[in-house]
């Protein structure tokens, strides 16, 4: 036998050899970590009784809790709810642009933070993209993606009657609103019906000295070069409808639905709006005693 074939012969009874004993090496291991005590840092050590190591056994994967990985769009039915909580849709409407065309705005109060957003397709607030606007409701996506739906809602949570620091009593104003078919549903938000609003201006129709008195009430405000830029309350004439709109003297009507108040052509133009139903809500940019408000009307 050569001497590199007795090399190699035993090479390889070497490596079987080194093979077995790191088998057996790692059984007696694993045979002792099973009798190592388990202690806890900060108990006292006690030999007497020594806590016995238990191997858990991995669980299935269908017992898993995947929510962890799929992170915050793991609940898009809580996400959905608590969007519908806090947003109310009170209407749509539409802006007409110089060439035309026509577009539809939603009016979206914030419960809140007791505000009301004018919003169009497209656009993002607190992260939210606007996705589609039609007429009964809105479709929004959040940013981890999930689609939710605002349809119209005439109520909210909890029905309110103050409307910031009125002169009048809000018993009074209650009962004003009401009267034309009106409630509050928030802060600046009101429900109107219809067919009461309907009622009410074709009566004023009929009566057109009342009518007079109505857009009488509402005197221009000029700039230093003589242009309008809103139109004052001075009531002459109908002071419950106005005050039912929670409008109160010395009001300014700056913008509705975000048109400037430059003519009275453009009040005009919404009440057509409404005549044809082609809008179903309002909102009135308002200054009061310097600040500016926003008012919102949904009719149903």
């Amino acid at each position: 036998m050569s001497p590199v074939a007795f090399d190699q012969r035993h090479l390889t009874r070497i490596a079987w050899l080194v093979l077995f004993m790191s088998i057996a090496f790692g059984i007696y291991l694993y045979r002792q970590g099973a009798r190592i005590s388990v202690i806890d840092p900060e108990s006292q050590f006690d030999e007497a009784k020594p806590a016995e190591l238990e191997w858990a056994t991995p669980a299935a994967l269908s017992e898993q809790d995947w929510t962890i990985i799929r992170g915050p769009g793991a609940h898009p039915e809580e996400i959905e709810g608590e969007l519908i909580r806090r947003f109310r849709l009170a209407g749509t409407f539409f802006e007409f642009t110089p060439r035309g065309s026509r577009k539809r705005l939603a009016i979206v109060e914030d419960r809140d933070l007791e505000k009301q957003l004018i919003l169009r397709e497209r656009e993002n607030f607190d992260d939210i993209e606007v996705l589609h606007i039609l007429r009964d409701h809105v479709d929004l996506r959040t940013p981890t993606g999930e689609e939710v739906r605002l349809s119209r809602s005439f109520t909210s949570g909890q029905i309110h009657a103050a409307i910031g620091e009125v002169t009048v009593t809000t018993d009074s104003v209650s009962e004003n609103a009401s009267t034309y078919g009106g409630q509050s549903v928030g802060k600046n938000s009101w429900v109107f019906k219809r067919d009461k609003l309907l009622e009410y201006y074709r009566g004023l129709l009929d009566e057109p000295e009342r009518l007079v008195l109505v857009f009488d009430s509402l005197k221009p405000v000029y700039t230093a070069d003589g242009w309008i830029e809103g139109y004052r309350l001075g009531i002459e004439g109908e002071r419950t409808f106005f005050e039912a709109l929670g409008l109160q003297e010395g009001d300014i009507v700056r913008r509705v639905n975000r048109v400037e108040m430059t003519n009275r052509k453009r009040a005009e133009f919404f009440i057509k709006q409404f005549v044809q139903n082609e809008a179903t809500a309002f909102a009135l940019d308002v200054e009061r005693e310097g600040f500016t408000e926003k008012l919102t009307y949904a009719v149903r």
